[in-house]
């Protein structure tokens, strides 16, 4: 850092320009981290071993597979080299093998709502959709604070093309929106179900809120008109009003 600082200004690296890291801000920091109150403090139990195996979910979805496979040897028996494979078998096509790994790291972590929810993920995207619904649910047993399990459960469910699973779907959508409102996957979701029971004035206001979110401001006004015009007096309907006068409003139409 030092070096580059040396270099003529017209050949520095503009980052550096205008953030200096220079030896006395790194003096700076290295004295507020020695007065810190939690300069000994020590991780959480468990830290580290989450840690590593939230490393290797990330590697084995974002990475590629032949350096995942050699940095994740199958020599190796530790809950992270295993779910890191679990998740390469099932990119690679090998249900059987990603299920079998899995099931491994379930028995020996049946807490987990993570591995539940991965478990969901493989069925589904394996093709066996209705298998994928317990693992899905006993995700949500675990975790019943996370909307994204719900968010993942509910799209199972409306995916299933089964008419009986589309109120439970909506139920778990509007848990999840409870939790977390800036999610337009979720919006779009419930606007799906909505459509699917037949209530386009439902339909339209979660797809109008999706548009907001993804700053589509046309869709977002044509629905929110679509859905307030179609919806009795009560609080959707207002919310509807809301979200076109909103849009007047800002000019943004």
């Amino acid at each position: 850092m030092e070096q580059e600082e040396a270099i003529d200004a017209a050949h520095q690296d503009p980052y550096l320009t205008t953030h200096p890291l220079t030896p006395d801000r790194i003096a700076f920091v290295k004295d507020h981290l020695a007065r810190s109150p939690y300069k000994d403090a020590q991780l959480p139990s468990g830290f580290d071993s989450g840690f590593d195996m939230v490393k290797a979910k990330l590697d084995g979805f974002l990475d590629s597979p032949g350096p995942t496979y050699r940095a994740y040897a199958a020599k190796e028996t530790t809950p992270a080299v295993r779910y890191a494979r679990v998740v390469l078998s099932h990119r690679m096509g090998d249900e059987a093998g990603s299920l079998r790994l899995l099931d491994g790291l379930i028995a020996e972590q049946p807490s987990s709502p993570w591995l539940q929810e991965l478990k969901g993920q493989v069925l589904f995207e394996s093709g066996s959709g209705r298998a994928a619904l317990a693992p899905y649910q006993q995700a949500v047993r675990l975790a019943p604070d996370q909307p994204l399990i719900r968010q993942s459960l509910a799209h199972v469910m409306i995916e299933s093309n089964d008419p009986a699973l589309l109120r439970p779907a909506i139920d778990h959508l509007q848990t999840a929106l409870r939790y977390d409102r800036e999610d337009d996957e979720t919006w779009h979701w419930l606007g799906v179900a909505w459509g699917r029971l037949g209530n386009l004035g439902e339909a339209n206001l979660a797809l109008a809120e999706e548009a907001m979110l993804q700053n589509d401001i046309r869709s977002a006004r044509r629905f929110a008109q679509e859905a307030a015009g179609a919806l009795p007096p009560g609080p959707s309907k207002l919310r509807a009003l809301d979200i076109s006068n909103a849009v007047k409003r800002e000019n943004r139409t």
